[in-house]
């Protein structure tokens, strides 16, 4: 029997008859495609295709979507020059650097956010349509930490090569209460999607961190910032 991945915690399973995830507890799809050869693929144009291909065979899998949906148009690389918006995550950096971007390129980012082709299908499959926008939103912001924050040599201060990674919860606090901030000042989000989209990257920062969000929780009590942790 080959590996599963869960759809929720996308962890692998190995050959196990499991009717639920044993590092999450979500219901498996026990009759559906195994998609992880095609998750290890690092090409992804191959992905893409993939991916795709197996939407034509299974058309109401979720896990299936939501791989097409967090993918992004990454498969377009190399198209257009450098263009950070084909990375599915790069959505947030509307709420980092704002200043780096044009208003319309930051419209439609935010636009896409909660309102995009890839992601209504998803919810058109998802049981728990809430839960799964608050997965979604938790991956998203984990990605976007690990790619744009941890993977920075700006906001991880990154010195003759080096970084200390043991600061890392202390040195993106400050960026990360920026995102906060800006995530509860945008009035293009009506209140239960700014509330949820500020719990989730809390969550997303928290999980990235091993946990380690002291620093970040003095910064939010210094600038009287709030967030739903439930």
């Amino acid at each position: 029997m080959s590996e599963t991945i869960c759809p929720q915690c996308h962890q692998a399973i190995g050959p196990v008859d499991a009717a639920f995830c044993p590092f999450c507890g979500e219901k498996l799809n026990k009759t559906g495609p195994d998609l992880a050869p095609v998750l290890q693929l690092s090409d992804p144009v191959k992905k893409h295709e993939q991916l795709l291909a197996l939407q034509q065979q299974y058309p109401d899998d979720l896990a299936i979507a939501e791989e097409i949906l967090h993918l992004g148009r990454l498969y377009q690389r190399g198209k257009k020059g450098v263009d950070f918006s084909i990375i599915k995550c790069y959505m947030l950096n509307v709420y980092l650097e704002p200043d780096t971007m044009k208003p319309k390129q930051i419209a439609a980012l935010k636009q896409e956010l909660f309102h995009h082709p890839d992601l209504d299908a998803c919810l058109a499959l998802a049981g728990d349509k809430q839960e799964f926008l608050y997965r979604y939103l938790v991956r998203l912001s984990e990605d976007f930490i690990h790619l744009f924050l941890q993977g920075s040599s700006r906001y991880m201060h990154q010195l003759l090569g080096f970084v200390n990674s043991s600061k890392a919860p202390k040195y993106l606090a400050q960026p990360a209460a920026k995102m906060l901030m800006n995530m509860q000042k945008d009035n293009t989000l009506d209140d239960a999607q700014r509330k949820l989209l500020m719990r989730s990257f809390y969550a997303a920062f928290a999980s990235r961190l091993d946990g380690q969000t002291s620093y970040l929780d003095e910064l939010l009590t210094k600038y009287n910032l709030s967030v739903e942790t439930q």
